[in-house]
């Protein structure tokens, strides 16, 4: 398990470098993925741009999530949409999940 403060110290320098990430968020009302960037990191809540053209965004709470970094084998790296993921982050509490996936480049 990691911090809060640790997560959001890695999101934060995925935001300074603007990486490439896909995100995966899934609850009972709704499920939701998307290519994205950070767009910012406050109080225990996180905000993505959605697609490259930065006219999108979607924020979710940190807050009340237990988090860890997944590391993803090398036979599940690829996407099935044509991206290879590097590592990423997986939060969850009740009835909510939140996977943050750093793209290779």
């Amino acid at each position: 398990m990691i911090s809060i403060t640790e997560v959001t110290l890695v999101l934060n320098g995925w935001a300074e470098k603007q990486s490439p990430l896909r995100v995966v968020v899934e609850s009972p009302e709704v499920v939701f993925s998307a290519f994205c960037t950070v767009y910012k990191v406050k109080d225990e809540r996180v905000a993505f741009w959605i697609g490259e053209e930065r006219k999108n965004a979607i924020e979710f709470p940190l807050s009340g999530c237990r988090f860890d970094f997944a590391d993803v084998p090398l036979e599940q790296g690829r996407l099935s949409v044509g991206r290879e993921v590097e590592s990423g982050i997986v939060g969850a509490r009740e009835t909510f999940r939140l996977a943050i996936m750093l793209l290779k480049q």
